[in-house]
């Protein structure tokens, strides 16, 4: 297998488990509407999460910087936008939520932090 492609298998893993779950009728569960931590965005955070974490490792490999990180972060955002929008079709039967692509956001944003934090700590160590 190609050393690229099986350094973005995770990645590729995880989009496919996105759309794949954006694209199916969703199940109706009765839950408080603004619940934020419900578990619809929970999934959402958690994929995500696990989305751009996978990104981050796998580009940040060679590359370690800023722009590496947040080419995987745009990337991350850019996909969660697009199966919202997609969602918007009634083709699907789904609807956009903004919450949803908050939940989103939050996923993506706390794998950011985390990498930068590993990041962190590891140039430190090399530093000294």
């Amino acid at each position: 297998m190609d050393v690229r492609i099986r350094r973005y298998a995770p990645s590729l893993f995880c989009l496919m488990m996105i759309t794949v779950l954006s694209a199916i009728p969703g199940v109706t569960f009765k839950e408080p509407r603004y619940n934020f931590f419900g578990t619809d965005k929970i999934g959402h955070m958690g994929l995500y999460f696990l989305f751009t974490l996978s990104l981050f490792h796998s580009a940040g490999r060679k590359k370690a910087d800023g722009s590496a990180l947040l080419l995987a972060l745009g990337a991350s955002l850019g996909w969660g936008g697009l199966m919202e929008l997609m969602q918007t079709l009634d083709i699907i039967g789904r609807s956009a939520d903004w919450r949803d692509m908050l939940a989103n956001l939050t996923g993506a944003l706390l794998a950011f932090s985390l990498f930068a934090l590993y990041l962190a700590v590891r140039n430190r160590k090399r530093a000294v």
